[in-house]
């Protein structure tokens, strides 16, 4: 793989994983679930979200996001990668959660968010 397309796999892989988390947890929105664990009930359920298409398709991107991963991991150190690639993500839910899934960050949220950012950014350039 070229240098140059080492960031492009890190935003395809950024971009799979948000989706694939917003599915998962859009299709878990729309399942009915017990309020017990009782066997009867659970099988049920589970065939629910199994079949769900929203839970599925996230399924799916997962693997798309996690043979990219494998790519990037053969050839960036793990120490410099995971950083950046969970502070992408970790932004990208926050969005998708806001803008499609409804859910209102709160100015202590956004400022956590800023700070949790720039740490990571810290980590990732030290030595």
């Amino acid at each position: 793989m070229r240098a140059w397309a080492i960031p492009l796999v890190l935003l395809a892989n950024v971009v799979l994983t948000v989706a694939a988390q917003s599915l998962l947890r859009h299709g878990m929105m729309t399942v009915s679930l017990p309020e017990s664990w009782r066997m009867g009930e659970i099988v049920p359920a589970a065939v629910r979200v199994a079949f769900n298409p929203s839970v599925l398709l996230g399924l799916l991107l997962f693997v798309g996001s996690l043979i990219l991963w494998l790519f990037l991991l053969a050839r960036v150190p793990l120490g410099r990668l995971y950083p950046i690639q969970q502070s992408f993500v970790f932004l990208g839910i926050q969005w998708t959660a806001w803008r499609w899934l409804g859910e209102s960050p709160g100015w202590g949220r956004l400022v956590g968010i800023a700070l949790i950012v720039f740490g990571v950014f810290l980590v990732s350039r030290s030595s």
